[in-house]
């Protein structure tokens, strides 16, 4: 279903072969345009790891072609290549973390948006007695459907609860500390029971009960609660996007976290000045 992208990007790339193009130029018109084909499709559909790896070994063959077909040394693998230029890549798009981002984004617009069309009729056919967050494959499912929950995993992973009266928020289970990757704070022991975050603030609901944190909570996660503001007016809590400041949910956030999620990814720094590189 998807062989027409690996032939454009492919038709694309043999043409420019034929052309003297620098380092520079290869550098944007991979990234302007041949990297963006298959972004129309990855917006709704999950593109098979076979396809994306055979699309990132056309691009690399071209980095490193020396022009009229002729293959060039390959340097460095395309992974490190992907990596952002502040982390010693050039900033090529990983296209499986790119995909799961534009996915997310379906997640995140049936859950701002749950009157719109497509939340509508996707809620009538896979979830009604639920929500996205909590929706389930089911039988038969379609492979938009199956694309859709592939983000909807991303998207869960970057939510974060921001604290108000605390009423909403499961202490022990939902993500609310402002961390990479928002989780809940762990209990002191098995012993202590299932409560709301509005638990462990003190009558008022303007400050934390610090006594029962420290009875309750997991040592190390002590300080990170409270150093958290609360509310003095009381408003409900909220759930957002924890990787922007306003807390919506952006593909390029997201990307950022699918490329950051691995605790083994190694961040080589390039040489030089980043912030004078920023300026020029």
């Amino acid at each position: 279903m998807f062989h027409y992208i690996l032939e454009r990007v492919k038709a694309k790339t043999q043409g420019w072969n034929k052309k003297f193009l620098s380092q520079g130029g290869k550098e944007v018109l991979l990234k302007s345009v041949a990297l963006a084909m298959p972004i129309y499709s990855m917006n709704v559909y999950k593109l098979p790891k076979k396809i994306c790896e055979e699309i990132n070994n056309i691009l690399n063959r071209f980095w490193w072609s020396k022009g009229n077909d002729t293959k060039g040394m390959h340097w460095f693998a395309w992974n490190r290549l992907s990596c952002p230029k502040n982390e010693g890549g050039l900033g090529f798009r990983d296209l499986e973390g790119f995909n799961s981002a534009l996915l997310g984004k379906q997640s995140w617009r049936i859950l701002q948006k749950p009157q719109c069309l497509m939340a509508k009729v996707l809620k009538g056919r896979y979830f009604h007695d639920t929500n996205i967050l909590n929706a389930k494959q089911g039988a038969k499912a379609s492979f938009i459907w199956k694309s859709i929950l592939h983000g909807r995993d991303l998207l869960k992973k970057g939510l974060r609860y921001v604290i108000g009266d605390g009423t909403m928020v499961n202490a022990w289970l939902d993500p609310w500390l402002p961390q990479h990757p928002p989780i809940a704070p762990r209990k002191k022991n098995e012993s202590v029971q299932n409560c709301m975050v509005s638990d462990l603030m003190n009558g008022a609901g303007t400050d934390w009960n610090e006594t029962k944190i420290r009875e309750y909570v997991h040592l190390e996660d002590i300080d990170k609660i409270l150093r958290l503001k609360l509310s003095p007016s009381g408003r409900g809590d909220l759930l957002g996007w924890h990787y922007t400041k306003e807390g919506f949910y952006t593909v390029k956030s997201a990307y950022w976290l699918s490329t950051h999620l691995h605790t083994e990814r190694v961040i080589i720094p390039p040489p030089g000045d980043i912030n004078l590189k920023k300026q020029v």
